[in-house]
């Protein structure tokens, strides 16, 4: 990948699934001299008050802190896989861009997701009672989907609308 071609950048997406290894996968494509990667998740495809600025400030955001000698540009921000309209929008706006899936045992990955919302202050209910009630609750917030985040199949398959599986690299924590 040429990082000058500016029409390929983001050359990949890790798209998820969160709690599942990306905050890990992203540090050690940062180690890689010819990787760059921003600081921090961008959030640019889920959330309309990036998205409306439009592909120039998500350029300069993914940029940020770029040396010279990268030549592969990409970003991470798991709630990508899960919001249904995320990707048409980076289809839409990067139809080349590879994206990266980090999958995780769904039980697994649905348990820490409930525990660190609980550690934020973001969770109440028991886990029990938070699964037991989880489709009235999204309804609310989407991101208290714990189940339905760990659901792999549904997520991809809306990828999948877009993209060919040859764009798509799936890993296991």
């Amino acid at each position: 990948c040429d990082m000058m071609d500016s029409k390929s950048i983001p050359n990949f997406i890790i798209v998820g699934c969160m709690k599942a290894g990306t905050t890990s996968l992203m540090h050690h494509l940062r180690n890689h001299p010819d990787i760059h990667t921003p600081p921090k998740e961008v959030h640019f495809f889920n959330r309309d008050s990036n998205y409306e600025k439009g592909v120039d400030w998500y350029k300069k955001a993914l940029e940020e802190g770029i040396s010279h000698g990268a030549k592969v540009i990409g970003e991470k921000t798991p709630t990508y896989s899960y919001l249904d309209f995320v990707p048409e929008r980076s289809y839409k706006q990067f139809p080349k861009t590879k994206i990266i899936w980090v999958m995780r045992n769904p039980a697994d990955r649905t348990y820490s997701n409930y525990l660190h919302d609980l550690k934020m202050g973001e969770e109440n209910y028991s886990f029990e009672r938070a699964l037991r009630n989880e489709e009235k609750r999204i309804k609310k917030n989407i991101y208290i989907g714990y189940k339905r985040r760990s659901q792999y199949v549904n997520q991809i398959k809306k990828y999948r609308q877009y993209l060919p599986k040859e764009n798509m690299f799936f890993m296991l924590f």
